[in-house]
């Protein structure tokens, strides 16, 4: 049914993606999906120890581009209940490094001989204070045999082919769970070494991969109690393991991996163990055999290791299914998205199709959105911007693996709990929302964009670990301390006007570092002022009570910035406003999509007003403190004080009755449309009715929160303006 919204909307989309719709026919059961991957292998191996590890005293550092000596290294991870991460040959990783010092590691495990990570890699890990113990051989058997003594000869021993990492990652789960070790070996016959590891040692259990194909009879003949565990391919043999160890294994939770690449398997293999989770080596362009295992298993959760390079996410939902797909339909949940979506992918009339939205990685929109059910099908979209929404449910968001621009502007947002599943973003922006606590945020560690401006913030602490922030805007929120912010030392740009901050000393660490700022230090120390004679002191402090306001003769409430932020904010608005009247005059659109493009206009010219008031403001300030720079005399520097008080305050009352103005318009639409409908009498319009009525509740409290700001900055309008002319009209 179809809902009529005072405010409808208009996207402006570089992809245009859509959500999908149940139908007849569904393909598979929709399983919950979560992609665990970086840029490279390395730093997928470092998202991977993120799932488990904040803190861990061992780590194993195996080469990230030869897989033969690290595939022992699984049950040596479990035993220490350490992450597997990856390094170069000659130098150390930098993303793995920076990890290891964030995980606080002590003890580090090389695995391989110096061929493998050499003396330079080693050495560099003790000049940063690390402990390092080499295992090392001849050749990859006898560094398993190392590896295999750490871990300690048990009753139980598990045999793998050297010649590939398939099979030995499919058993890797397993040994490491019980932390039993895990020994490489040929085909044809026992290295000399691995038999005087084992010599004299009765096995209980000894699990081969594979049968006499793989791991001949003259190999396992060393060995007591050999169980194979066979297969004609290493994905059969991989089915066959975890339905052998099925009853020990966690199958609702499982570990995806390509059967083609190594290093995402083998990383994963120790976070797999930690879990007692298997890891599924697939095929990425034959899933059957996956398919069939996942779906025996009823699992209900599957970790995709690595990224759309190695698992692309046609092969995911092969696996997993995908939620409601019928005969490839795709539509939106909310009916005033669909006119954009029609519009962009070229489909005024009839179906629009998976394929016709696979290639979404931006999607731009500006309107009353009210709902992003389904926008989780859009598997590769990176950038989102939402802005101006009635949006309240965030939690399709956790869906969208690879996102990591998120921007909700002007928006209804009060509880962002969902958003700490969205552990891949970069740049987040929640300006203009309802926000009081940003708890979520706190493990977000790849954020190095942060803009939260115009909330109800008060506490900030979950801010405190996120270090690889380095843009960071908290203006007009209802700050005061400041101190979680002191060992954020990567941050450039800062902005902390509009709030009840009174000492600045925890930032002074990076304070001369920072390229843009809008606050001084001096703020907290300077007291270059006398005390006031005695008739000025009763007339300011009778005003203080009216105005409920302290006189401070060195305090400023706001400090101008350059003119960076608002020029690329202004630019971005000037090109979303080009775009629609450019659309306004196109012939080609219905009346109706023609209005909705119309307010969409309005919307963001309002928003191009707005920014353009605060950039003259800011501007304005930047000429008073200029003045400030150079003025001697000490009456003279409060009275500019003053003034950038004043005219900080008469631009925040401004804004704030704007903002009173655009409600109390809105209201009265929605209140007319109300009676319109009420009018009609007719049944259908109940829904419309009741969303409305919904749509009035929400704007009498914003009403109310607005008139409180607007009333808040008229009293220190006055204020200022009284204190001017009380001191400083002769």
């Amino acid at each position: 049914m179809l809902k009529n919204k005072k405010a409808l909307i208009i996207s402006i989309l570089i992809f245009i993606g859509s959500t999908v719709t149940i139908g007849n026919k569904v393909q598979a059961k929709y399983i919950e999906r979560k992609r665990i991957w970086g840029e490279d292998r390395y730093k997928t191996a470092v998202e991977i120890s993120k799932e488990h590890w904040k803190e861990s005293y061992y780590a194993v550092l195996v080469n990230g581009t030869n897989f033969p000596d690290a595939l022992s290294a699984a049950p040596l991870a479990r035993k220490y209940d350490a992450p597997i991460l990856y390094t170069d040959t000659n130098y150390l990783n930098i993303s793995t490094r920076k990890r290891l010092i964030d995980l606080k590691v002590r003890r580090i495990f090389i695995i391989g001989g110096k061929g493998v990570v050499s003396q330079n890699v080693e050495n560099e890990l003790n000049n940063l204070g690390f402990i390092t113990e080499r295992f090392e051989g001849k050749d990859r058997y006898e560094t398993s045999t190392k590896v295999a003594e750490k871990v300690g000869i048990s009753k139980t021993i598990y045999l793998a082919t050297g010649e590939d990492f398939a099979d030995a990652i499919s058993i890797a789960p397993i040994a490491a769970r019980d932390k039993r070790p895990l020994l490489l070996v040929p085909k044809d016959h026992l290295p000399n070494v691995t038999k005087e590891v084992i010599k004299n040692k009765k096995f209980r259990n000894t699990y081969v991969v594979g049968d006499h194909n793989i791991i001949s009879d003259n190999v396992v003949k060393e060995f007591d109690n050999v169980d194979r565990i066979a297969g004609n391919s290493k994905y059969d043999r991989n089915a066959n393991v975890i339905n052998k160890f099925n009853d020990e294994l966690h199958c609702k939770n499982m570990y995806i991996a390509s059967g083609e690449k190594f290093p995402d398997a083998l990383a994963g293999a120790a976070a797999a163990a930690k879990e007692k989770s298997p890891v599924v080596i697939i095929n990425p362009w034959d899933t059957k055999k996956a398919q069939e295992l996942i779906h025996e298993k009823n699992a209900e959760k599957i970790k995709i290791l690595g990224g759309y390079g190695a698992i692309p996410d046609s092969a995911v939902t092969e696996i997993a299914g995908n939620e409601g797909i019928v005969d490839g339909r795709v539509s939106f949940s909310d009916d005033e998205l669909k006119w954009a979506v029609e519009n962009e992918v070229g489909k005024h009339y009839g179906n629009i199709y998976r394929s016709d939205v696979l290639k979404i990685t931006s999607l731009e929109v500006y309107g009353r959105v009210e709902k992003l059910d389904g926008i989780e099908e859009l598997k590769n979209l990176k950038t989102l911007k939402l802005n101006y929404s009635k949006i309240k449910k965030l939690e399709p968001l956790t869906k969208l693996n690879c996102l990591t621009e998120l921007e909700l502007i002007s928006g209804e947002i009060e509880n962002i709990d969902e958003l700490k599943k969205c552990y891949n973003l970069k740049k987040l922006t929640l300006n203009d929302n309802k926000i009081k606590d940003i708890t979520p945020l706190e493990n977000l560690e790849n954020l190095e964009y942060l803009y939260l401006e115009d909330n109800e913030i008060r506490d900030i602490t979950p801010l405190r670990n996120l270090t690889n922030i380095r843009e960071l805007s908290l203006k007009y929120n209802e700050i005061i301390d400041i101190r979680p912010l002191e060992n954020l030392n990567k941050i450039r740009i800062l902005y902390l006007n509009g709030n009840e901050i009174s000492n600045y000393d925890a930032i002074s660490r990076f304070y001369k570092k920072l390229d843009e700022k809008d606050f001084y230090l001096e703020d907290s120390n300077s007291e270059d002022y006398d005390d006031l004679d005695g008739t000025s002191e009763e007339q300011i402090q009778l005003f203080e009570n009216k105005y409920n306001n302290t006189y401070n003769p060195y305090k400023v409430l706001y400090h101008s910035c350059s003119d960076y932020y608002f020029v690329k904010e202004l630019n971005r608005l000037s090109k979303i406003r080009s775009e629609l009247l450019r659309e306004i005059g196109d012939e080609g659109f219905t009346i109706s999509f023609r209005t909705i493009i119309k307010e969409s206009l309005k919307n963001t010219e309002n928003q191009y007003n707005l920014t353009n008031q605060e950039y003259n403001m800011n501007k304005e300030i930047r000429d008073l403190e200029q003045q400030l720079s150079m003025a001697l005399k000490e009456k003279e520097k409060r009275e500019i004080r003053n003034k950038i008080n004043a005219t900080y305050a008469e631009y925040r009352y401004k804004y704030y009755s704007s903002k009173l103005n655009y409600l109390e318009e809105q209201r009265e639409n929605l209140e007319n449309k109300k009676e319109q409908l009420i009018r009609e009498r007719i049944y259908s319009n109940e829904d419309k009715i009741e969303n409305i009525e919904e749509d009035l509740k929400d704007n009498k409290k914003e009403l109310k929160k607005v008139i409180d700001k607007k009333d808040k900055y008229y009293k220190l309008r006055e204020f200022f303006n009284i204190v001017d002319s009380i001191l400083f009209q002769d």
